[in-house]
């Protein structure tokens, strides 16, 4: 994903962001890209990626290599869409499915996930309601819970969000209550947790407040063996920070 400057710890413009991931196909994924999503101006070509091949009807002279030509295969794993409303699972209820209806009206698709912001020391901290986890389950779009190790103090205590207090369990009553509450729900969601932890710009990231990369990935493994211990429906999106 894309450099996302914070204004707290990130920054929101519009009432409807997007972001890509990688699912498997569908023929809903071909009609959202070909509805020009959310007026990006961007084509995007699913399944028809050129490759580099020979040409079956070329004769070669001898001693000579093929002649290299463009073809398409359908082998390639697709992107779908995901989109996400500006207050996640802070907004009044039935404001995002409102606006989720209402964009897919204009694209002439659901998207196939719906992100949901959840910061650690924040008002967004629980387990998001189940009346948007039913509706959009009832959408047949996959929740992603991009779930940040950070809160409204993070300027002024940041240590209290560091892999290693994490690591020491100082917030282990806050992710068995997650978790507990995942597994109440019972449904499939994605937690895409402390995302883009190799890049500078987010609190969380390696080299603040003490985070290197071994005490990440022992924060990474106590959070991810705690919650599914108790709630074996999460699955977690690993997502470091690379160029698109």
């Amino acid at each position: 994903m894309g450099r996302v400057k914070p204004t707290a710890h990130r920054e929101r413009s519009g009432l409807m962001r997007a972001t890509l991931w990688v699912v498997s196909a569908s023929s809903r994924l071909r009609s959202i890209l070909s509805a020009g999503l959310l007026g990006l101006g961007v084509a995007l070509s699913v399944g028809a990626a050129p490759v580099v091949g020979a040409d079956p009807g070329a004769s070669p002279s001898p001693g000579a290599s093929p002649s290299p030509t463009l073809t398409t295969t359908d082998e390639r794993k697709p992107l779908a869409m995901g989109i996400s409303l500006i207050e996640g699972n802070t907004a009044r209820l039935g404001d995002d499915l409102d606006a989720l209806d209402a964009w897919a009206a204009r694209s002439g698709a659901m998207p196939a996930s719906y992100s949901i912001w959840s910061d650690w020391g924040g008002d967004s901290a629980e387990f998001p309601p189940q009346w948007l986890l039913r509706g959009l389950r009832d959408r047949g779009v996959r929740p992603v819970i991009f779930w940040q190790p950070v809160g409204k103090d993070w300027r002024t205590a940041p240590q209290r969000y560091a892999y290693d207090r994490i690591v020491a369990g100082d917030w282990d009553a806050y992710l068995t209550r997650w978790a507990t509450d995942a597994k109440a729900w019972g449904g499939r969601v994605i937690v895409r947790w402390a995302h883009e932890m190799n890049a500078p710009w987010f609190p969380w990231a390696i080299g603040k407040v003490g985070n290197t990369t071994q005490n990440y990935k022992a924060a990474w493994r106590h959070v991810v063996t705690l919650v599914r211990g108790i709630a074996p429906n999460v699955r977690f999106m690993w997502a470091p920070n690379a160029p698109c």
